[in-house]
């Protein structure tokens, strides 16, 4: 470990806490929390090997703070709250935060105001103010201006709040004239009034739009039965508004969904793009794209890390429950912290199946396709292995390897080994086998053979093999071959290693323990590169086979012959053709110990 800055960890106190490390310069370089202190600063500066992140921070390492708090969400948010204001260089941060806008809401004034701000430093301060509310953020400047203009349309605001706070003597506003105001303008309602006008702006930006449309029928009725039926029927037109956009957002599942984001997100080079898919009473009403910049650190790390950085400046439009294809570090702590700022409870879940795994699987193809800087076909190949990844429930699936059998009516029988590394495949590491316990025709006994010989114990002191295991391997075959695979390997040390079948003709994917085979969309990524998988392991299959099959065929019919021995049975003979037709005797007397083996495949 390549640092020459050794910490006297007696001083760090067994606290929860956040620590801060700066480098010679007095920077703060990187900005973390630990359930205790002591600990986790000790883990630092262990002989073991430690990840390429932590030895780059080891090394610019010259001092280390600290500051104790009472619980870990305490030093959740303190952590954030350093990271905004030191933007240390090892932790994740949000990309161009600044230029991210957000709907305000001040109930503080005696009117409301609405207003459009982007984030900054006051912002994370004053979201903690009750009666300040921010909604957001929004992506594209685009999403701001619709949202406004809604409002705007389905709800009676008025243009001259400021005024009216400052008391200042006003005229009617535009909006008065356009029949889209109550009239505080003009002394109509009071401020209490214009309130829980304002309060359903809230509810409405929240996703609530059903309680939009109660509101507005309501106020509906209430013109209806005082005859105003010109203002009855501008309300019934912005009922039919709402009514047609709501009609018009994906219906994701009838009403078990509430209040959910979905989260995808795609790492390409230094940069983690996020994808949010925002589901609001049961239906996908949004989604957001956020870029962060991110240290070489866990996967796990990361997205703790950005769902604290992207839901730090909101608490108004937090989801009930956030969808990810895999765990966080700390999630216990990021639901707590979540819950305390949305005054409910948040949880954490990862989804083993159902309409829930297809959200976050389109989540993550959102998040592919608004990358850049890579190519359409590695983009579509590191979707493949993050939705297999969420799909087949695996920690991570960077080696896979696949067999297959080939063989001529039960002669010449091999298996062959290939391999794809990052969804590539890793030409050096394909292998080869002659089956050799295994008589006539019998794919399912071959396939047992070759797997039980790749992951033999024997052949694993082979550093090659030891240290190259597959995290996932595919047979080409149904339930049939899996099962007898599995019986044949079930006293073998394989570990976590993952294996399946694929069929040829349903193209049906068979799991250990699974009756029904997974059904994978024929479109998906993740489909297509399975299949590239068990096509290219039949691909060398066969071609060695015929290999084989070919040098028999040479050996039986025409057995190779030296120049020298050419020369000799020519003198001997007259020619080749003289010399098939003498006895064993007299090819002995010419040409010795090769006679036997010529004659007889002569």
């Amino acid at each position: 470990m390549a640092t020459e800055f050794k910490p006297d960890l007696a001083k760090f106190p067994t606290w929860p806490g956040v620590y801060l490390m700066e480098d010679k310069s007095g920077k703060i370089i990187y900005v973390g929390k630990a359930v205790n202190l002591k600990h986790r600063l000790g883990s630092y500066f262990q002989k073991t090997v430690q990840s390429i992140k932590t030895n780059k921070l080891l090394e610019k390492i010259a001092k280390i703070n600290f500051i104790v708090t009472d619980t870990e969400v305490e030093a959740l948010i303190l952590e954030n709250e350093l990271i905004k204001k030191h933007s240390p260089k090892f932790n994740v941060l949000l990309r161009d935060d600044k230029s991210y806008q957000y709907i305000k809401i001040d109930f503080k004034e005696n009117f409301p105001i609405i207003t459009v701000v982007r984030t900054n430093r006051d912002i994370f301060k004053k979201s903690l103010h009750r009666q300040v509310k921010y909604f957001g953020p929004y992506t594209r400047g685009s999403d701001v201006k619709q949202t406004l203009r809604l409002i705007s349309k389905f709800f009676p605001i008025c243009a001259q709040v400021k005024n009216l706070n400052r008391k200042i003597d006003i005229n009617p506003c535009l909006n008065w004239h356009l029949g889209r105001c109550l009239g505080p303008c003009m002394g109509k309602i009071d401020s209490q009034t214009y309130k829980k006008i304002i309060k359903m702006v809230a509810r409405f930006l929240t996703g609530e739009a059903r309680d939009t449309l109660r509101y507005l029928t309501q106020q509906m009725q209430i013109m209806s039965d005082q005859k105003n039926f010109e203002a009855a029927l501008k309300i019934r037109n912005q009922i039919k508004s709402l009514e047609t956009i709501l009609v018009k957002q994906k219906v994701s599942q009838p009403s078990k969904l509430t209040n959910q984001d979905f989260w995808g997100w795609f790492q390409a080079r230094d940069n983690l793009v996020v994808a949010v898919l925002k589901v609001r009473q049961g239906r996908l009403i949004d989604q957001q794209i956020f870029t962060l910049r991110i240290p070489n650190i866990s996967i796990k790390e990361m997205i703790a890390d950005a769902i604290v950085s992207i839901y730090t400046a909101t608490s108004e439009n937090l989801p009930s429950e956030i969808i990810l294809s895999e765990n966080p570090d700390n999630s216990e702590i990021l639901e707590t912290w979540l819950s305390q700022k949305s005054d409910r409870k948040v949880k954490i879940t990862v989804p083993k199946q159902g309409i829930k795994k297809q959200l976050v699987l389109l989540a993550n193809k959102n998040a592919v396709e608004q990358s850049s800087g890579a190519t359409q076909a590695n983009l579509q190949i590191k979707l493949a292995l993050a939705n297999l990844k969420t799909i087949l429930s695996l920690k991570k699936i960077r080696r896979m390897e696949a067999y297959d059998i080939s063989h001529l009516g039960g002669t010449a029988t091999v298996g062959s080994m290939v391999v794809f590394v990052d969804g590539k495949p890793y030409k050096s590491g394909y292998r080869r086998f002659r089956i050799k316990t295994v008589k006539g025709i019998d794919d399912y006994a071959a396939l047992g053979e070759i797997i039980y010989r790749r992951l033999h114990p024997q052949r694993l002191k082979d550093q090659r093999f030891a240290t190259n295991l597959p995290d996932l391997i595919l047979i080409d075959g149904g339930k049939g071959q899996l099962n007898t695979v599995l019986w044949q390997i079930q006293h073998l040390p394989v570990g976590k290693i993952l294996i399946i079948g694929l069929t040829k003709q349903q193209e049906d994917v068979f799991l250990p323990g699974v009756t029904q085979p997974l059904k994978l969309s024929s479109t998906s990524p993740e489909f297509y590169l399975l299949q590239r998988l068990r096509d290219e392991a039949h691909r060398f299959a066969i071609t060695y086979q015929t290999v084989l099959r070919s040098k028999q065929i040479t050996t039986s019919v025409s057995p190779r012959l030296g120049v020298a021995t050419r020369k000799k049975l020519v003198a001997a003979f007259g020619s080749l053709s003289a010399a098939r037709q003498v006895s064993k005797t007299e090819l002995q007397r010419v040409i010795g110990n090769k006679a036997k083996s010529l004659y007889n495949n002569w």
